[in-house]
């Protein structure tokens, strides 16, 4: 049984109306965030969060045993402005927890931090050499984002919205947080944005869990049962990356589920050699061979794979349309994620050599974003999406379904 323990109180939010802000390419700041680089639309952004206890998956760790908590996080569009002081990265973390999950969650903001800093603080964009703050520590880094402001304001609403819900799952290793700008980008365009931790931390483990994992079928449907909650509209969309993609493509096939799926680079894109996908990503080959998965609903499929081409060993496998997008230009496997960015808010106070590259790779995320945001307003006008605006910086196919992919 799905139980959340939160008590709704917040205003009802109109879907705003699509707008098609082209993002500005310069560098953020600490006063403004990221998004001097990517413009929010017309709605302020509410921040709460909530725990949610699934049933369906015992967890046991750090003095806790019962069902497990996800702790979530979720973002959507005020009916009003708001003149309070946004909330900092530092505060979107804090929440009250049950005493016998303080534990648990003291370890989680632990291993959150070694995420972000392993992923995220550790090498500079392309080349992979070490980052160097000397004579700051990365702990200096970490406490110098945490006073940095978002553009989210803590409040709660009165009753379920009426918006279209999003949601997120992070990649292996991943974090909730870990694409804030995504989530206030969606959320002050009209759209609800859910996202928790989907690994928990575990005794005498890296992060999370290992890669690999196979089956994550439970907590994906507690996540997107828990969003509609939420609300009163009956759209849903999955958002994933990287192994949260390859969740999608495996799960995603119950009817009426969601409604839309963009799926951030499952990292399988570019290969062809079966029997190397079959080594590596186990779960996702048995759900395509043995199972014969087959997904029915629009699917924005991005990969960097640089080539101006559909990918392949994903054809066929969507009844409706999906679109294959990859960046003309390099774009790196985290900078899907906004925490990849966020060292840039204090590149003052702690320089690092390859700022104006990762710029570069901000500018590509913030269009990456754009073309989400014309998608999913495709989505919710039962239309095609016009792509012709996007081909400057991407190679967009439009993937045959699978009875067209039969025929060939």
């Amino acid at each position: 049984m799905l139980r959340a323990l939160i008590a709704l109180t917040l205003v009802l939010a109109p879907r705003a109306p699509a707008q098609d802000v082209t993002p500005r390419a310069v560098a953020p700041s600490t006063r403004d965030g990221l998004a001097a680089a990517i413009p929010l639309g017309p709605h302020a952004v509410g921040f709460f969060t909530a725990l949610v206890e699934d049933a369906h998956d015992r967890y046991s760790q750090y003095g806790y045993d019962g069902a497990a908590p996800r702790f979530v996080q979720v973002w959507y569009p005020l009916a009003q402005p708001v003149d309070d002081a946004p909330l900092t990265y530092g505060e979107l973390r804090e929440r009250q927890v049950p005493e016998a999950l303080e534990h648990v969650y003291a370890e989680l903001l632990s291993r959150m931090d070694e995420s972000l800093v392993t992923y995220d603080l550790s090498e500079q964009v392309s080349t992979c050499a070490p980052l160097d703050f000397t004579p700051h520590t990365t702990r200096d880094v970490l406490d110098a984002l945490r006073d940095v402001p978002t553009a989210s304001h803590r409040a709660r609403p009165e009753g379920p919205l009426d918006v279209p819900m999003i949601v997120y799952h992070h990649g292996s290793q991943g974090t909730s947080d870990e694409n804030v700008a995504m989530a206030e980008f969606l959320a002050s365009r009209g759209w609800g944005f859910v996202s928790a931790n989907f690994h928990l931390p575990y005794e005498d483990m890296p992060y999370g869990l290992h890669e690999g994992v196979t089956d994550d079928t439970r907590a994906l449907h507690t996540l997107i049962a828990f969003a509609r909650t939420l609300t009163e509209s009956p759209d849903v969309v999955f958002i994933g990356h990287s192994w949260g993609a390859q969740v999608g493509w495996c799960h995603l096939d119950e009817p009426g589920l969601v409604q839309a799926f963009v799926s951030m680079e499952t990292t399988i894109e570019p290969k062809t050699d079966l029997a190397e996908i079959a080594d590596k990503w186990p779960f996702v080959h048995e759900a395509f061979t043995l199972r014969d998965q087959r997904l029915a609903l629009p699917v924005l499929h991005f990969a960097n794979t640089r080539v101006d081409a559909p990918f392949a060993y994903f054809a066929g496998r969507n009844t409706a349309e999906t679109l294959d997008v990859s960046a003309r230009a390099p774009f790196e496997h985290d900078a899907y994620t906004s925490a990849y960015f966020l060292r840039l808010l204090v590149r003052d106070r702690f320089p690092q050599p390859d700022t104006d590259l990762l710029q570069e790779q901000l500018a590509l995320y913030a269009e990456h974003l754009r073309m989400i945001g014309a998608f999913l307003d495709a989505v919710g006008r039962h239309e095609p999406m016009d792509v012709a605006p996007f081909r400057e910086t991407f190679f967009v196919h439009r993937a045959a379904p699978r009875a067209a992919a039969q025929e060939r």
